[in-house]
């Protein structure tokens, strides 16, 4: 069965979620580049989202420490939530499509995700939209299907020129 792709916008262009790896629950769960030995500056905030009592990783998903592979840098801001946490949703659920593997459908998301799991705003995301063009783009002309989440509160921001020279 093929899985779903998963990528997590930024201000830089969208990082594709490569993989993720179950790890020993005794050391902290970190973000990769590229499947090297190199912790991206989020790592720290991705581990207490993973690791209870702060994160919501482990508490849905039952698994304490991991190992997230991404394709691009991811520097800073809690943006990258939502895409990880559908991520990990499908992982647990053997429908991530990981680096290599094929895929049905891409997902594009971005939003902070709470403790009750709630969906928040994020900043920047007709810039995160407009740096995606190429993607959705590539993806549009290879007939691969894609849905965007954005959170609910950013709706606004979006018209119909940001959506234009997004491809949209």
């Amino acid at each position: 069965m093929t899985g779903i792709r998963v990528h997590i916008p930024t201000t830089e262009g969208p990082s594709e979620i490569q993989r993720i790896t179950l790890e020993d629950p005794d050391v902290r769960s970190v973000v990769c580049l590229d499947g090297k030995a190199v912790a991206l500056p989020i790592s720290a905030d991705y581990d207490a989202f993973v690791r209870a009592p702060t994160g919501v990783i482990e508490a849905g998903f039952g698994h304490s420490a991991f190992r997230l592979d991404v394709s691009q840098e991811i520097t800073e801001g809690l943006s990258w939530q939502l895409a990880a946490y559908a991520a990990h949703a499908l992982h647990a659920a053997d429908r991530l499509a990981m680096r290599e593997q094929a895929a049905h459908r891409v997902i594009w998301l971005t939003g902070e995700v709470d403790c009750a799991l709630n969906i928040r705003p994020v900043r920047h995301v007709a810039r995160k939209l407009r740096q995606s063009g190429r993607l959705i783009a590539d993806l549009a002309a290879a007939g691969m299907p894609l849905t965007i989440y954005i959170p609910r509160e950013n709706h606004a921001e979006l018209d119909d020129e940001t959506l234009l020279a997004a491809g949209i």
